[in-house]
């Protein structure tokens, strides 16, 4: 098991290598703050329910299965973007 010392340097190691791409990919250290109101994620949710349907069975067949279990992911493409706003939804608001 590590230490809480070494976890805390892997986790400033990791932290380092993020604001190094960010920064390798034009963008700022920091990303920024979350400004997509609850009400709009609440709608992305309802456009998401498709992909929450086939992620819970697919965790079901790997949970009775006990292994992973190869899948095509290329169609999930078409929810990138509602995922990538859903982060990005302000907490509280």
């Amino acid at each position: 098991m590590e230490s809480i010392e070494a976890i805390k340097r892997t986790t400033e190691e990791l932290t380092q290598q993020i604001i190094a791409d960010r920064l390798a990919r034009g963008l700022p250290e920091e990303p920024p703050p979350a400004f997509l109101p609850v009400s709009i994620a609440a709608i992305l949710g309802g456009r998401l329910a498709p992909l929450r349907q086939v992620v819970v069975k697919y965790a079901k067949l790997v949970n009775d299965s006990g292994k992973l279990i190869s899948i095509d992911v290329s169609k999930f493409d078409g929810y990138l973007s509602d995922l990538a706003l859903m982060r990005q939804t302000v907490e509280g608001a």
